[in-house]
């Protein structure tokens, strides 16, 4: 089973785009001290997205949500504390 990884800022995010069809997403804050556990727990699960920091990781979320794309889950961003109008962290594990 392969794995897509991709790294993502604000001048990529359309190349970013999966078809809807595509497995769920994971989306994981590339910043993180245990990065390499994060990616090991979702490895084969879905397709691994990594951002730079929290606020690509918030478009990341608006434009799967707005195609329809599963977001199994996000690992080290904190919406609650990151931007105070995203409240979204009771939707993801």
């Amino acid at each position: 089973m392969m794995l897509s990884a991709t790294c993502c800022s604000g001048d990529d995010v359309i190349a970013c785009r999966q078809p809807p069809h595509q497995r769920p997403v994971v989306i994981i804050e590339q910043n993180l001290a245990n990065l390499d556990q994060a990616i090991t727990q979702y490895l084969g699960l879905g397709d691994i997205i990594l951002v730079p920091n929290p606020y690509h990781g918030l478009h990341m979320i608006r434009m799967f949500e707005a195609e329809n794309i599963e977001i199994m889950a996000v690992v080290g961003i904190h919406p609650a504390r990151d931007m105070t109008l995203w409240a979204v962290t009771h939707r993801y594990p």
